[in-house]
């Protein structure tokens, strides 16, 4: 399955940055279909209808975190979302008015949080969790600075230094 951002750039658009889900995501979701699976050899009548259920569960978050996809490129801020059927939002950087980071203390103490982008009109992208909040958000302002210094049109993408 190819990803929906790379597939979909312009001429001259470039990825600048990709949203992650946060490792304590994952690692939630692997202890509690552990723990299913202990349960699950214990006991064969009761625990294991729950282990049934949590890996159905498991399965059903996989499939969510592995079709999300949330990216910045030099010239829009992109949401995918879904495998069977497709939903995006997007909103092109030189339109965005605010970008806030929203994070809880159990946010900040593991890396995470939630980044909301409100363009002009209606347009507002309210992403999901997300590890490294603060340095999606730098990336989105880094693309809007650009397009604000080309006068809205599309930003060269970002030299890289040469390692």
């Amino acid at each position: 399955m190819g990803r929906y951002v790379e597939k979909s750039l312009a001429e001259g658009e470039e990825v600048v940055a990709q949203g992650t889900w946060p490792i304590a995501y994952w690692t939630f979701a692997w202890v509690i279909l552990g723990v299913a699976a202990v349960a699950g050899l214990l006991s064969l009548v009761y625990l294991g209808w729950l282990a049934v259920i949590v890996l159905v569960w498991f399965g059903l978050v996989t499939l969510h975190m592995s079709t999300t996809q949330f990216a910045v490129t030099n010239q829009r801020v992109a949401l995918k979302r879904g495998w069977l059927t497709l939903s995006t939002q997007e909103l092109a950087v030189s339109n965005i008015e605010e970008v806030r980071v929203e994070q809880t203390l159990i946010g900040r103490l593991f890396g995470f949080g939630r980044v909301v982008v409100t363009g002009t009109g209606e347009g507002v992208i309210a992403f999901p969790p997300m590890g490294h909040p603060i340095r999606f958000r730098q990336a989105i302002e880094n693309a809007r600075n650009r397009a604000r210094a080309t006068g809205g049109a599309p930003a060269p993408p970002p030299r890289r230094p040469k390692r």
